[in-house]
């Protein structure tokens, strides 16, 4: 895990807020309920994620052309005072609430040279795995800007199966609020190690307490 990929994600249409993960410096893998403000009425979603490679000024214009734009920024690049980033929403999947977005901003600093790729994996053991993830709760702000959290926490492989989603339980955030201390988690990338095991997407207790219980997409889906 590195501040330069982890993400902080903004939807002004929608006014939502979310984190993120840099798959590649041009690409963010996030929630879609994050972002669902920037997709076009009724437009039906790709079948096919844009290609890894970077991608010609001509071709981020392409796919970019007509859609609202969203802001993202790397954690590094806030730590360095550098600015939010236009991006577009380009491969969405709402069944999983997953999303992928296309930054479209070339002339902030984005090269990355030799980013090793993002390497998931499934479990399939009973076995509780330590997990670790760094997001934006949209509660913690210090001088007018989220600020990041990491939480160490469990998954428990045999909860959450028939909803298709990883249990993870760790302790709550320090500041107690009147709802979920969680909110603008979600989209955080969940590691084991140095494997993807799945994306944050929701607080399954609602509100601030002594133990949290959050969800996660497995990176499988």
């Amino acid at each position: 895990m590195s501040a330069e990929r982890v993400a902080e994600v903004f939807d002004p249409s929608a006014r939502t807020v979310g984190s993120g993960w840099f798959v590649t410096p041009q690409l963010v893998l996030t929630v879609w309920h994050a972002v669902g403000g920037t997709a076009r009425d009724g437009e039906p979603a790709p079948g096919e994620p844009p290609p890894r490679r970077p991608l010609s000024p001509a071709a981020l214009d392409e796919l970019a052309r007509d859609r609202a734009r969203c802001r993202v920024r790397a954690l590094a690049d806030a730590r360095r005072g550098h600015s939010f980033r236009d991006a577009v929403t380009v491969w969405w999947r709402p069944e999983c609430d997953m999303a992928l977005l296309l930054v479209t901003d070339v002339h902030q600093p984005a090269s990355r040279a030799g980013w090793a790729p993002t390497y998931w994996a499934d479990l399939t053991s009973a076995d509780p795995v330590d997990v670790t993830a760094v997001g934006f709760p949209d509660h913690d702000v210090v001088s007018g800007m989220r600020e990041s959290r990491q939480f160490s926490g469990i998954v428990h492989p045999l909860s959450g199966v028939r909803s298709g989603q990883w249990v993870i339980t760790t302790s709550a955030l320090a500041r107690p609020t009147p709802g979920s201390g969680w909110a603008g988690m979600s989209g955080a990338a969940l590691f084991a190690g140095d494997r993807l095991v799945g994306i944050v997407t929701a607080d399954a207790g609602g509100r601030s307490g002594p133990v949290a219980e959050l969800r996660a997409v497995p990176a499988a889906a």
